[in-house]
């Protein structure tokens, strides 16, 4: 094929160039953990080692083969440069060679190459600036981050985009596939249980033998999304964790598991199984929104640049973020489908902002498509109040109050207890007046706090056991929200809490369980690490107790995302009814300003912005010619056979 001679010829022009311009050196300073914190101001620039561009000598994760033997060691630095090839020959088109498309490819090459940087702590040779490597390459992604969200725009605002032809035909791309898979696969089998993946586990045992999500009840692991702990309990009832000589993770036996030393050496084949699922479903949504947006090959294309591009490789065991990305996949490909895809798109996105809140932001973008499409707009009307409903019951159902934290929902209301709870050698609760040593400053989320602690007004009188109480005290002027609790007396007092929210009415009982989730995953007892250093986190916070200006400007940016958001919603439902492509280009926007603002920044998650990005290589609409159509002046002329003879009877 010409077209596959000249997009590789291209790419090997541009991947040579690169690497002209990253030539052999000295190796800059690693950060060995990830998440390490980086040097800060204060040190010279002595201190730190020169970087002149050699990729090979960064020091990045190095995945163990599959099957020994089998597969090549595909060490980081090599697969990268691996994935900058493919998804340039896949991407790249010579004719015409200045295109948004091409931009495109260039821009998640880029990436790619950009990924093994984020922990070098060495600096440039001949860099005025002193600054590490790292902080070029987070500053570098973030002007990617930036252009996808330009990228969007356009595509929202344009009313008519050329369509992509893709550059290998159908029986190399099936190769390219299969390579991917089984990259791809490695990754997951190989990789070791990511934080998410151990909370997801240890949640999803409790909430297999309970019926309850484990909010409140496994301290350090219950601050993540109710579907990643209901998806690990369906694991968990298909195949029993084990620990040790195959004994069987059990939460009546959590003190034997249940701390670092052995959970590092159990058995990690229940959370790859979800791994693997959630890989398998989200190149199904690809590969069918590309054969739905145009073709079958360029479906193909799709997945075969998912399975390649180190953003989503990375992405692979962390289920907390494949989830809501897989949802977000399968909401956009649920639109092409007729009659029905109102109803799933809506009911599916719902899911993912329960997976991830920061995708309910394009949920008015979606409603804004579908309510300009006559009898869609029942459907996602259904959907929406469809998954309302299912959640509100999945609340009630699921989620087990707990007692309000004093570092949680009491400081957010700006509430300090005022008795203390502890539990004596006997077992009694003994109940003593709190003298606080410090006072809380109202924040701007009280209004949000406090009305939801307010309808929690079950009071000590209630509970079965009579705990001891100071002097002069009666046990009917004390609310459970009042008393603060740690340890052993937090699990007796909670006890006794639960047990008297249960003769409580509906309404109360599910306002304390709304309040219980969003206590446990926006102000958890023990946040989460983070996969690594987040861009927010490298820029300077400002004085030690003081809110810094990148904190005020974060703080800024949420809102601008929010009013980004509207701002798309109200171009697709205004005027003429928008087009698919529309909304691809909306959804783009919205997600890629989700990816910039959000805690990691554009540092990792890039497997977030993928659905939508590859949707936008696949879209077209519009009057503009496909470049897989011969414009009518190149066709030859049309071979209708000879004249038809006309006789005429004598």
């Amino acid at each position: 094929m010409n077209r596959t001679k000249r997009s590789v010829a291209l790419a090997v022009i541009l991947v040579c160039g690169t690497a002209l311009l990253l030539p052999s050196g000295a190796t800059g300073q690693q950060s060995d953990v990830p998440g390490e914190s980086p040097m800060t101001s204060d040190e010279s620039a002595a201190s730190k080692t020169p970087w002149t561009g050699n990729l090979d000598t960064i020091n990045i994760e190095e995945p163990a083969t599959l099957w020994p033997g089998l597969l090549p060691e595909l060490r980081g630095p090599t697969l990268t440069w691996i994935a900058v090839v493919v998804i340039l020959v896949l991407t790249l088109q010579t004719k015409p060679l200045l295109s948004w498309h091409n931009l495109d490819g260039l821009m998640l090459a880029l990436t790619a190459l950009l990924l093994p940087l984020r922990s070098n702590l060495g600096v440039f040779q001949n860099d005025p600036t002193g600054q590490t490597v790292q902080l070029w390459a987070y500053l570098l992604m973030s002007v990617v981050g930036l252009y996808w969200l330009a990228r969007g725009l356009r595509l929202l605002f344009i009313k008519a985009v050329p369509a992509l032809g893709p550059n290998v035909s159908e029986g190399a791309m099936i190769v390219l596939i299969v390579a991917g898979l089984f990259v791809a696969g490695g990754r997951i089998a190989n990789a070791p249980l990511s934080d998410g993946s151990r909370d997801g586990l240890i949640g999803g045992i409790f909430t297999a033998e309970t019926g309850k999500l484990p909010y409140g009840d496994a301290l350090g692991h219950d601050a993540r999304s109710p579907l990643l702990y209901l998806l690990h309990a369906g694991a968990v009832k298909l195949v029993e964790p084990t620990y040790g000589p195959g004994i069987e993770m059990r939460w009546a036996d959590r003190s034997a598991w249940l701390n670092e030393s052995v959970l590092v050496t159990a058995d990690p084949t229940t959370a790859r199984l979800v791994n693997m699922l959630l890989f398998l479903l989200l190149i199904g949504a690809v590969a069918g929104l590309g054969h739905r947006l145009h073709s079958v090959v360029l479906g193909q294309t799709l997945v075969a640049i998912l399975c390649i591009f180190p953003g989503v490789l990375e992405c692979l065991p962390r289920p907390e973020i494949m989830l809501p990305t897989v949802l977000l996949a399968w909401s956009i490909a649920f639109v092409t489908v007729p009659g029905v895809g109102g109803l799933l798109s809506v009911l599916t996105l719902v899911l993912a902002g329960l997976a991830w809140p920061w995708a309910w932001l394009a949920l008015p973008a979606m409603l804004a498509y579908f309510f300009r499409r006559g009898w869609q707009v029942f459907g996602a009307t259904i959907g929406l109040l469809g998954a309302a409903a299912a959640l509100l019951v999945g609340m009630t159902t699921l989620v087990a109050p707990t007692l309000p934290r004093a570092d949680g929902a009491l400081r957010g209301a700006g509430i300090i207890p005022t008795y203390t709870a502890r539990l004596s050698d006997d077992g009694t609760t003994i109940i003593e007046r709190n003298r606080p040593s410090e006072t809380i400053e109202p924040t701007f989320k009280k209004w949000f706090w406090k009305p939801l602690l307010d309808r929690d007004n079950g009071r000590l009188d209630s509970a079965s056991a009579r705990p001891a109480l100071p002097n002069g005290v009666d046990a009917a002027s004390i609310m459970y929200r009042d008393v603060t609790a740690t340890g052993e007396a937090r699990e007796a007092l909670q006890g006794e809490y639960r047990a008297a929210l249960a003769r409580e009415p509906k309404p109360i009982r599910a306002w304390a369980s709304l309040r219980t989730l969003l206590e446990a995953t926006w102000k958890p007892e023990i946040e989460p690490p983070m996969p690594m250093i987040g861009t927010w986190d490298l820029w300077p916070t400002g004085e030690p107790g003081s809110v810094g200006r990148w904190a005020l400007i974060r703080r800024g940016g949420k809102i601008v995302v929010v009013v980004l958001a509207l701002l798309v919603a109200f171009v697709l439902i205004r005027g003429r009814r928008g087009q698919l492509h529309q909304l691809i280009g909306g959804l783009l926007a919205v997600c890629a300003a989700t990816l910039l603002i959000s805690t990691t920044g554009t540092a990792t998650n890039w497997v977030w912005l993928m659905p939508t990005a590859l949707a936008a290589l696949a879209a077209k609409g519009g009057s503009i010619t496909s470049r897989l159509e011969t414009p009518a002046s190149e066709r030859p002329p049309l071979d209708l056979g000879p004249a038809p003879r006309i006789t005429v009877e004598k």
